[in-house]
């Protein structure tokens, strides 16, 4: 979908947005009120930036209750009615642009999982630094898994219903297909709505797709060298990325198509 508005101001929506958290964060400290009353200028000043005022209902929303900012009686859920106000601007008006990628796997395809990783960061995706900051998650590859303790799917549907556009990498294999963790994966994202490509690897075939995810979602073969050029560019425009040089993309797509002749990598 074409947006509307630029990736500079889907930025500025989550500098406010990472104020507003701090803020909730801080709310006991002593200088929590003025910490408000200033992130209530900053919101007005970004919607009229936005030329939001009176066009959505989450503005509408936040107006109505315009003043709790302002009000030392203002309560941290009044804090959260903020953030999820926000957070609805943000899934609604910027919906061509993304923070973060899940990618949805069968364990037994994870070192498919790794390889592509390793294309998108060659892409400019985002790597972790120490863990954090990272703009993909998933739960099988080191650096990317999902914390000690945590139970697997209430861990990713939390990070789907975070405050981050999310756009999910689903990896249909016969192995996704018969895992039940992979399929409640699936239904996470339908729940949350989550805009996602499906990814077809060698052993599968479009038409045995089934679940809960609409299978005329265009999606492409994982070695289609064409379809990995369109998933490029697509990638680009959605985390506003600077354009690998061609050269480059043709020998790591290639070097990355190649990977699936060698039997082992293939289930």
């Amino acid at each position: 979908m074409q947006n509307t508005y630029s990736y500079e101001q889907f930025q500025r929506l989550n500098d406010v947005l990472l104020c507003a958290k701090e803020d909730l964060k801080n709310f006991d400290n002593q200088n929590s009120f003025a910490s408000r009353c200033q992130l209530r200028r900053t919101i007005n000043r970004l919607t009229d930036d936005l030329s939001l005022r009176n066009s959505s209902p989450h503005i509408r929303r936040l107006y109505h209750n315009w003043n709790v900012l302002n009000e030392r009686g203002c309560t941290k859920q009044d804090l959260l009615f903020v953030i999820e106000t926000l957070t609805g601007i943000k899934k609604d008006l910027f919906v061509g642009y993304y923070d973060k990628i899940f990618i949805s796997h069968s364990e037994k395809d994870k070192e498919i999982a790794s390889e592509l990783i390793d294309l998108l960061h060659n892409i400019g995706i985002k790597k972790p630094i120490n863990g954090l900051n990272g703009q993909i998650f998933c739960s099988s590859y080191d650096g990317y898994l999902i914390p000690l303790r945590e139970n697997n799917i209430e861990y990713i549907k939390t990070q789907l219903d975070s405050t981050d556009n999310v756009l999910a990498l689903v990896l249909y294999s016969k192995n996704y297909m018969n895992s039940a963790a992979c399929l409640n994966e699936a239904g996470a994202i339908w729940i949350k709505n989550i805009a996602f490509y499906p990814i077809i690897l060698p052993d599968f075939s479009f038409e045995e797709i089934r679940g809960f995810l609409n299978p005329n979602i265009t999606g492409f073969k994982i070695d289609d060298k064409y379809k990995l050029n369109e998933f490029k560019d697509s990638l680009v425009k959605y985390f506003n990325l600077q354009e690998v040089n061609s050269n480059i993309w043709e020998q790591e797509r290639d070097k990355f198509i190649s990977k699936f002749d060698n039997k082992n990598l293939v289930s």
